[in-house]
Order: structure tokens, then sequence, then C-alpha cells
């Protein structure tokens, strides 16, 4: 997936205009911090804290991240927290980040983590490297567990114009049926524009589009993850772990989730 940008710096601040995926800044520990944003504080390249305030710790850059404003900063923060390296002592300066991120958020939220982690990454901010599990870190979001047994259990998907059969067929990888219906559609932004996960869901369809033609798919197709059956069927927007059911209508969240 391509993105463009705009943007500009001075001696100590980097600003970088991601238009519909918001705004990212990378400031020297001398620079005046922008408010409101979701900051990040480096020290060598390794994350020392995160929140508002500054940490008690030393660090030498400032990453701040403005998200659309389909994305609550303080959601935001509380995902990334969840994100970061396992090592290391990292202070957290926002308690209230802390609470409980409710379930439906958490699917937009990491499509649109996944949309900027690649420039993230070449700016030589990689949250997710040693990372720690969203369970481990606060155990305030359900894990699902794949078994043998799940995996010959069909799923049905029946939710704006979108209609399959999908399996979860091992750990990493759930297979949808061939004879899909998928929306024909895309959900525009206020301005008309496409969302970062519309334009996601469009760079995933490119790439399997020799297993579809007029929007039914016409072989199996792999796919990597319940979020990216959800991308790929009715371009997300929902909580896919609640919309994957069974013949009688319980989800695979409910078949799945390990308390």
């Amino acid at each position: 997936m391509s993105e463009t940008f705009t943007g500009g710096f001075t001696t100590d601040t980097l600003f970088i205009d991601l238009h519909d995926l918001g705004r990212l800044y990378v400031l020297s520990k001398s620079a005046t911090p922008i408010k409101p944003a979701v900051m990040l504080y480096f020290q060598k390249s390794k994350l020392v804290g995160i929140g508002t305030e500054q940490p008690k710790q030393t660090f030498d850059r400032i990453l701040c991240i403005d998200p659309p404003e389909t994305i609550r900063q303080i959601n935001l923060e509380h995902f990334l927290i969840n994100q970061v390296p396992a090592v290391g002592n990292l202070e957290l300066t926002d308690t209230t980040s802390l609470n409980e991120l409710p379930e439906e958020l958490v699917e937009p939220i990491d499509t649109y983590f996944q949309a900027i982690k690649p420039l993230l990454i070449q700016l030589g901010f990689n949250l997710t490297s040693q990372a720690r599990s969203y369970q481990a870190t606060t155990d305030k979001k359900t894990r699902h567990r794949w078994t043998k047994a799940i995996s010959e259990m069909p799923f049905y998907v029946n939710y704006r114009g979108s209609r399959g059969v999908v399996f979860w067929t091992n750990r990493n990888e759930l297979t949808l049926k061939t004879g899909a219906q998928m929306t024909i559609t895309p959900p525009l932004n206020k301005d008309g524009t496409l969302g970062f996960s519309a334009r996601f869901a469009q760079q995933l369809r490119q790439e399997h589009s020799a297993q579809f033609h007029n929007y039914v798919t016409t072989s199996d197709i792999t796919l990597k993850s319940v979020n990216e059956v959800g991308l790929f069927l009715y371009f997300a927007g929902t909580n896919s772990w609640l919309q994957l059911k069974d013949r009688n209508g319980r989800s695979i969240h409910d078949w799945t989730a390990v308390e």
C-alpha cells in the first residue's frame, strides 16, 4: 500500500501531513511539544515514555501522532501502549489511557496503525520490535485461540451487502470460500474521499484481483486474519470477530475467546 504526503522541517521539527491519515511530527528535545497529539518519547531509538507530560527519563526525540478525526487520541494512545517493546522501563504519564479499550475499537485503530507503520519504521520508530502482546500487557483485550476443531467449522458473513463462508484454517490463515459476494461501494469520508480502511481494503483486493470477478470470488482466498476478512469483504468498519457467525448465529468470538 503506497501513500503520499506533504510536509516540511525546521532545525528541530519535522512535519508530515498524511492527509486523511492525520499528521506526524518528529521533534528534538528542545522543540515545543505539539498538543493535542499522542506523544511518544525516545532515547537513542528506544521508547521511554508515552503521555501528554514529559517522562522523568532522559529522551532525545519526540514522535507526535495526530490521528484523523475518526480515531480518538486517547484510544490510539492506549492501543500503542500495547505495541511497544517488552524490554526496559516504559513510563506512562496518562493513567486514563489504561482504561479498557472497547473491543469494537481495536480493529479500526489497528487498521490505521498498519497504514502508518511502514513510515514510522522508515523514520526509525519500530514500535513492534520485541512487542509484547496486548493480553499480556493489560489483560483487557480478549485473546482468541485457534484449535483443530474450530478449523472444521464454517462461519458465515452477511454484512453491508457482503456474504461469504469462512474457515479459520490455521493459526494465521483464514480461507474465504469460492462464491463470496463482496461489498461493491466503499464508505467515504465526509469530504468524499476514501478513508484509510477503504484504501487498505482496495490494496488487499488488488493483491487478489485474479481470484474474483464482478465482486464474486472465483476461487478460495487465503487471508491472514479476521481483520483481513472484514477488509476484503466489506471494507471493515466494524468488529469482524462479531460478524463471522455459525449457522445458529454464534460468533467466532464466542467460540474462540479466551478470557
